[in-house]
């Protein structure tokens, strides 16, 4: 399906079975991949992604206390109402006219939606966390997608094949696919991580009642580490592990 950008409140169901963070439409809409994707190539690293990257940033108890408020469960006295919420807004979503296969929920599933945040976190998902949170997932995935685990083994994902426009499209060397997720952490993920745990420190400062659960300190940066020397979360292409950490540090 090619999605256009819904007008209003964004229903999705959650086809995991555990509740996440986000979708697969959300990693997809907010990061540089084709809007014709198959979803597998995605949905297997999600919960990856939240676990080693996106928990790892926000702490546990914060990270348990958005994924809960983000999926409500399937029950016999909701599934008719939300069920009718996801197909409107998977239309919605779609160009004028075009067709779809409207979803039938099952009991016990879940809906994924931003709208059930409270106004403090749905703040945070759209200023970092659904961007940081889609590129995590993007970064695991590279990888995952680098080659196919088939009956015959490993094959490459894409040996040789004939491209929308005629041309030949191969999967890219091994070292481009190291380079392209060296850039993604180090250009990308890092930078969020740092900025996010910035803005929430301003916010709890300017409001100690606010952000509650989040208990990363504010006085040092949210590794330990500064993003300019990026995170502790590498992929030995670049070996130096300088800490910059602020804490105990003279202006």
């Amino acid at each position: 399906m090619n999605y256009v950008k819904a007008e209003g409140p964004v229903y999705r169901v959650n086809t995991l079975p555990r509740k996440v963070l986000i979708t697969v439409d959300e990693v997809i809409s907010m990061t540089n991949t084709s809007h014709t994707l198959d979803r597998r190539t995605i949905e297997p690293a999600i919960i990856i992604a939240e676990e080693r990257i996106i928990r790892q940033a926000l702490g546990f108890d914060f990270y348990e206390h958005l994924r809960e408020l983000k999926n409500i469960a399937v029950t016999t006295l909701n599934k008719v109402a939300l069920e009718k919420l996801v197909n409107d807004s998977v239309k919605d979503a779609l160009p004028v006219g075009e067709a779809f296969d409207k979803v039938s929920l099952e009991i016990g599933s879940y809906v994924n939606a931003s709208i059930y945040l409270n106004p403090e976190d749905l703040l945070l998902w759209n200023e970092y966390l659904l961007k940081l949170t889609a590129e995590a997932v993007r970064f695991i995935a590279l990888p995952q997608n680098y080659v196919q685990f088939t009956s015959q083994g490993l094959i490459h994902n894409n040996p040789v094949a004939i491209g929308l426009d005629g041309e030949k499209t191969t999967t890219p060397e091994l070292r481009t696919t190291k380079w392209l997720m060296d850039k993604a952490m180090q250009d990308g993920i890092d930078p969020l991580i740092e900025a996010m745990h910035e803005w929430l420190c301003i916010q709890k400062k300017n409001n100690p009642k606010s952000f509650l659960l989040y208990n990363k300190l504010c006085d040092c940066d949210a590794n330990g580490i500064s993003y300019k020397r990026k995170t502790d979360i590498l992929i030995n292409i670049y070996g130096e592990e300088i800490n910059f950490c602020r804490c105990n540090t003279k202006p």
